[in-house]
């Protein structure tokens, strides 16, 4: 009987990492990893880029688009680029960032709630 391996958080977010500066498609990369199987990797990557925007399967880096990180500093950087956009131009942005209008809404009302305990101290 086959058992499954159990990859600890760690190392799937550096391969992550890795594949993310790499600048490679899915496909290449996961051929320079051959002691993970490929459905292991690939579906590594689709958690963490579940966007063709963030994770082209071209080869060329230049193909890949510059998408803001999601830490706080990127987060506040995307809620201030939408502040006056409409709806229909934060759902192209939102598609092109890889994010969710709902994600950017919630992170909005953060930011508000941030501020507003900044003022009040």
């Amino acid at each position: 009987m086959l058992t499954r391996r159990k990859y600890p958080k760690e190392e799937k977010l550096a391969i992550v990492k890795e594949f993310a500066k790499s600048g490679l498609g899915k496909w290449a990369f996961v051929k320079q990893h051959p002691e993970y199987k490929s459905g292991t990797l690939l579906k590594w990557i689709q958690l963490y880029f579940p966007t063709q925007e963030i994770a082209p399967d071209s080869t060329e880096a230049s193909d890949n688009k510059a998408v803001k990180s999601k830490d706080s500093i990127g987060k506040y950087e995307m809620v201030v680029e939408t502040a006056k956009k409409s709806e229909e131009e934060i759902g192209v942005y939102c598609r092109s960032n890889g994010i969710y209008a709902s994600e950017l809404k919630s992170w909005k009302l953060n930011c508000m709630t941030a501020l507003t305990v900044l003022l009040i101290i």
